[in-house]
């Protein structure tokens, strides 16, 4: 077995299984680590980290994915966003096909997501419709309104239904009161050096990350 150093500048490739084909992804660090999820930003890939991990704890295992449509992972099927609510359940995928307890996922979050759809929709009469679409969509004019609704109702017994799919300003508050883990924000005003990033992330891992796995081993 490789001591824990030379654990750490192993990397291996990561593929889970997904409806569309697979998302991908490399994995460094020892099997037994705290598992630490790496997300890369929009139009980048999973080798945005290969020079900040190896100057992070080596305690951790850390899983940097390709997201769907970036890097080596399969793009979504013909027709399909590429949004946040998506990425979400596919970071979910990620965790579940990785049997890893990552802190920052709540899988039972992306369940109630995924499963909103076979809900039995709700009827409303035109005003009311209006007024619903207004509420979620303030800066829309009472022209503007009128117009979605021509295409964006759809009738059902009752009276009609709401054809439209989006996520309103409190549906999006309501999904962020979930996060429960911890969380650090930083802002590079410049080119981004990993030696001067790596300081403050492993600070932010040792204290909030292995210091809770310290005290829960001991529990």
């Amino acid at each position: 077995k490789l001591p824990l150093f030379l654990q750490h500048r192993v990397k291996l490739s990561l593929s889970v299984p997904v409806p569309w084909g697979e998302i991908r992804g490399k994995v460094w660090g020892p099997d037994r680590g705290r598992p630490v999820l790496c997300l890369h930003g929009w139009a980048d890939n999973c080798g945005s980290f290969s020079t900040l991990i190896p100057l992070l704890p080596k305690e951790c295992r850390y899983v940097a994915v390709d997201l769907a449509g970036h890097g080596l992972s399969s793009h979504r099927p013909p027709g399909a966003f590429y949004s946040s609510p998506e990425y979400v359940a596919d970071v979910c995928r990620v965790v579940d096909g990785c049997n890893h307890r990552i802190d920052t996922v709540r899988t039972p979050q992306r369940h109630k997501y995924e499963k909103k759809t076979e809900k039995k929709k709700r009827v409303y009469t035109y005003e009311k419709a209006a007024e619903r679409l207004l509420a979620a969509n303030p800066t829309l004019s009472e022209q503007s309104v009128n117009i979605l609704l021509e295409r964006g109702l759809l009738q059902v017994e009752g009276g009609a239904s709401l054809s439209l799919h989006h996520l309103s300003e409190r549906s999006n508050l309501s999904l962020l009161s979930h996060i429960c883990c911890q969380l650090k924000v930083m802002k590079i005003h410049k080119m981004f050096k990993p030696e001067v990033v790596a300081p403050f992330v492993s600070d932010f891992l040792r204290s909030k990350v292995l210091s809770r796995s310290i005290r829960e081993h001991k529990l």
